[in-house]
């Protein structure tokens, strides 16, 4: 690593001009993962020394560069940075005949629709990341980018989630985003994932599948079982040597590659070298992940051997691989691996079939909500991320303000007159200790006849200290009563979860109520006054 301050590393960085486009990349994380300034320079200039300016414009005058040997020469030799952005384009556009212009052009549009007014600064980890994990660092350990890009790239996830809402688990594409936003605008960065998932999904026929990019955790899976059979096929005597060691030290082969591939080798390259795969894997797609592993370990064999504890073979291969300086020979050996139907029988499978993961994926849906006087937009989304499914896909509007509507259970009451009774509510109470709790209803307050009811569905909600979301006991009968005195809203041996008068002025808390919580206030009588009060109408 180098010595280095950040703020003359960024100076440098900073000094070179059009090889960083984007605003996008953090220093920090940069630094962190060079092996040293002159290192990536040198990188640079020697990519640069191969693909000069009149070599880059020969190979993007050709007509398609798919069909262009040129092209493949170019990207397997390495393209410099301040020219892969246009390279990335140019290619895209021929493989999806313009679309990804078109898109580009679209992008504010489509951002506006899918976002509609949210700020993504509220987002938080409420995204969906398409990889399997419920947050930013589990699902991009490795992240070159700054808090701007970060916020970036979660607005193009949820775009992303608009393109095809039947992803269940995809790992590259996350990663794929961020190094894209590297060396890409947004726009130009969406327009790529965006055809890489719509062609993906869409062509029938199996040559023209570049990516596979799968939707879900089995269908990924395969890929490493397909890449394990590969190199242990071709392997010789000293690469079933790797394998045997292996199998000798009670260590699977398959969760090496599949730590390789679903982290697209982010823990295993430098910067350098990640930047160097990824139009290596636009072009060429699944055949790639078959070569770079291929590459890693048969460099590392003789390291491999030495490590002779299964709990550190992971952590040891990615720290030696990280030392790999001589990425031309690194690629070349990768390049070396000939592939055939023989030995890469994943990249030969069907296409995929749109429908199959629709039942098996949670859903994710950004919601529109009227602004609250209670709780943070952050806030919001965060209770709304722990709703049950088919909650999650409704929007929220304020439909009552004691400040704006009158402070009686009288004015709540006339509600279910104005609006459909069963239709679904969520009630949010401030109280004057900044505690903040309510509940989720699937009908509105409407009296009771002086007797307990049990609504289809209910729901006690805490946002304040913590944020969280609790289900009524099943046996519990006694969830919601309704007076003209007061509200009673999850009833248990010592009294409701949340009790208000009919004011709307003061309340109380009980323990041992019907959704098994202690009480949501400090105060130890359990009592309340109310500074705020709201009703949500769910749509």
């Amino acid at each position: 690593m180098i010595g280095n301050s950040d703020e003359l590393f960024e100076k440098q960085i900073l000094s070179m001009p059009c090889i960083i486009k984007s605003n996008y990349l953090s220093i920090q994380a940069l630094r962190e993962n060079t092996l040293s300034l002159k290192y990536f320079l040198d990188e640079e200039k020697s990519l640069e020394k191969f693909c000069t300016e009149k070599v880059f414009k020969h190979v993007m005058s050709k007509k398609n560069l798919l069909e262009s040997k040129n092209c493949k020469s170019l990207i397997r030799a390495g393209v410099p940075l301040k020219y892969m952005s246009e390279l990335l384009i140019k290619l895209f556009n021929d493989i999806s005949e313009n679309k990804c212009s078109d898109e580009i052009l679209n992008f504010n549009n489509n951002k506006t629709i899918v976002l509609k007014n949210h700020n993504s600064e509220n987002f938080n980890e409420y995204v969906p990341y398409l990889s399997g994990f419920k947050t930013l660092k589990e699902s991009l350990p490795i992240n070159y980018l700054n808090n701007e890009g970060i916020l970036k790239l979660k607005e193009i996830l949820w775009m992303t989630n608009a393109i095809n809402s039947n992803i269940e688990f995809s790992p590259i594409i996350i990663k794929l985003i961020s190094l894209l936003l590297i060396i890409c605008n947004q726009d130009e960065t969406y327009a790529i994932i965006y055809n890489m998932i719509e062609i993906n999904s869409n062509i029938q026929e199996t040559s023209k599948i570049r990516w596979h990019i799968r939707f879900n955790y089995l269908d990924n899976k395969k890929i490493i079982s397909s890449i394990c059979e590969s190199l242990l096929d071709i392997s010789n005597k000293s690469g079933k040597e790797t394998f045997n060691h292996f199998e000798n030290i009670n260590f699977p082969a398959e969760k090496l590659y599949e730590d390789m591939v679903f982290g697209f080798f982010m823990d295993y390259l430098s910067f350098s070298g990640v930047l160097r795969l990824l139009p290596f894997f636009l072009l060429e797609g699944v055949k790639s992940l078959y070569r770079m592993c291929y590459a890693i370990v048969k460099t590392l064999r003789l390291n491999i051997l030495q490590i002779n504890n299964p709990d550190e073979v992971i952590k040891k291969i990615r720290e030696k691989s990280k030392e790999i300086t001589d990425l031309n020979k690194l690629f070349n050996l990768a390049f070396g691996y000939k592939l055939t139907r023989k030995n890469n029988k994943y990249d030969f499978q069907k296409p995929i079939e749109k429908d199959v993961f629709a039942t098996r994926r949670n859903s994710y849906y950004l919601p529109t909500f009227t602004k609250s006087n209670i709780i943070t937009d952050q806030e919001f989304l965060k209770m709304w991320a722990k709703f049950p499914e088919l909650l999650r896909a409704k929007d929220a509007k304020l439909i009552f303000y004691p400040q704006k509507d009158g402070y009686s259970l009288k004015s709540v009451y006339n509600l279910a007159n104005e609006n459909e009774y069963n239709t679904c509510m969520l009630f949010l109470i401030k109280t004057e200790e900044n505690e903040v709790f309510g509940g989720f209803i699937s009908n509105l307050f409407r009296l009771t006849g002086g007797k307990f009811i049990k609504p289809y569905d209910s729901y006690l909600v805490t946002v304040r200290p913590n944020v969280e979301v609790f289900t009524a006991s099943k046996k519990s009968e006694n969830i919601l009563l309704c007076e003209n005195e007061h509200v009673m809203f999850g009833n248990g041996d010592k009294g409701p979860a949340i009790f208000f008068s009919e004011n709307l002025e003061f309340g109380r808390s009980n323990p041992e109520n019907c959704f098994i919580i202690d009480k949501l206030v400090t105060a130890e009588d359990g009592s309340f006054k109310i500074a705020k009060f709201e009703i949500y109408l769910l749509e």
